[in-house]
C-alpha cells in the first residue's frame, strides 16, 4: 500500500533488504527460531531479486554461484551463532 501512495516499484530489491533490516533484531529481542528462518528466506528473495534487477551481474557471476555463495555466507553465519550463547537458538535455522 505504501508503495502505491509514493508511486514506488513494487519489484524493488531495496524494499525487501528494508524488510529483512526490519525482521533482524526481532531474532534476538524475541529469541524466535521462525523469525530467524524468515530472515534468511528474504536474505534468498533479496539476493534473487537484486540479480535479476542488475544486468551487468550476469556478466560478472551466474545466479548459481551467487546463491552458492550466499549460501556459504549464511552457513557460516550460523556457526558464528554457535559461538555464543544468547545467539544459539538461530544456530540451527541459519
Amino acid at each position: 500500500m505504501i508503495t502505491q501512495i509514493y508511486n514506488i516499484n513494487a519489484n524493488n530489491s531495496t524494499l525487501v533488504l528494508i524488510w529483512i533490516i526490519g525482521v533482524f533484531p526481532l531474532i534476538y529481542g524475541y529469541m524466535s527460531t521462525p523469525i530467524a528462518g524468515l530472515c534468511s528466506l528474504l536474505f534468498y528473495l533479496w539476493i534473487g531479486l537484486l540479480y535479476s534487477e542488475r544486468t551487468g551481474l550476469e556478466n560478472l557471476i551466474s545466479m548459481k554461484d551467487l546463491f552458492l555463495i550466499s549460501g556459504i555466507a549464511v552457513h557460516f553465519s550460523g556457526i558464528l551463532h554457535s559461538l555464543a550463547e544468547k545467539a544459539k537458538h538461530a544456530e540451527k535455522t541459519f
